[in-house]
């Protein structure tokens, strides 16, 4: 019998729990308002890097009902 997996690449774009963060054009990192990427999942949004959401454990892929 063949076993199938199937494996997902867990990016912070295909985090249910992440959204972009708010960015203003031509301006560089140190004076944006937020980071990147923002994490939702508390109460308490909180920047996070690519490589947090990478390791994250409560990771979950976004489907098609939540975009």
């Amino acid at each position: 019998m063949t076993r199938v997996t199937n494996a997902a690449l867990q990016t912070i774009a295909g985090c249910r729990w992440s959204r972009p963060g708010y960015r203003i054009t031509n301006r560089a990192d140190q004076y944006q308002p937020e980071r990147a990427w923002i994490c939702v999942r508390d109460e308490q949004p909180k920047a996070i890097s690519e490589a947090q959401c990478k390791d994250c454990e409560h990771w979950v892929p976004e489907t098609e009902t939540d975009a």
